[in-house]
């Protein structure tokens, strides 16, 4: 009975022996992993505060450019404005002349308006073929003539007041 209980303390000192050195191997391990998730969390971080400050940065850019823009786009427009401002200038003086010489154009279109209402064109187209030997053949012309006349004007007087 001895030997056997020499021989379960040796097997049960080596499995303690070989248990020891897996846990320190797994402590390593352990340590080793820990130390890599705080390197990594510590990048994390530099990154995180990096990625603020070029945000920062960046928005400072373009607070800028807009600042710039504007300032452009506002000289631009005063620089527009001087010129509106010049050519309505040079308008007004071409303006006053034209203003003339329309008063002139509305005076001669509204006398061609009344003339056409009020002063009737006749127009008698007369062929006469025979042959006048006497006053009574004028008188008979003069007549037909007349006749013509009233009747041209007749018409001309129902196209307007109609």
């Amino acid at each position: 009975m001895i030997s056997e209980v020499t021989f379960g303390s040796a097997a049960q000192l080596e499995n303690e022996a070989e248990k020891q050195a897996r846990n320190a191997s797994l402590e390593g391990y352990r340590t080793s992993i820990d130390s890599k998730v705080e390197e990594r969390n510590a990048k994390l971080l530099t990154m995180q505060t990096d990625a603020i400050n070029a945000i920062a940065t960046r928005q400072v850019e373009i607070n800028a450019a807009k600042v710039d823009a504007l300032a452009n786009k506002n000289e631009e427009t005063f620089m527009k404005t001087a010129e509106i401002a010049d050519n309505t200038g040079s308008m007004k003086d071409s303006m006053e002349l034209s203003a003339e010489e329309l008063k002139y154009l509305r005076e001669i279109s509204e006398r061609d308006v009344i003339n056409r209402f009020t002063t009737a064109e006749i127009k008698i187209d007369m062929k006469n073929e025979m042959a006048i030997n006497g006053e009574l053949d004028i008188d008979g012309v003069v007549t037909k003539l007349e006749e013509r006349l009233y009747e041209s004007m007749s018409v001309a007087a129902e196209g307007v007041y109609e």
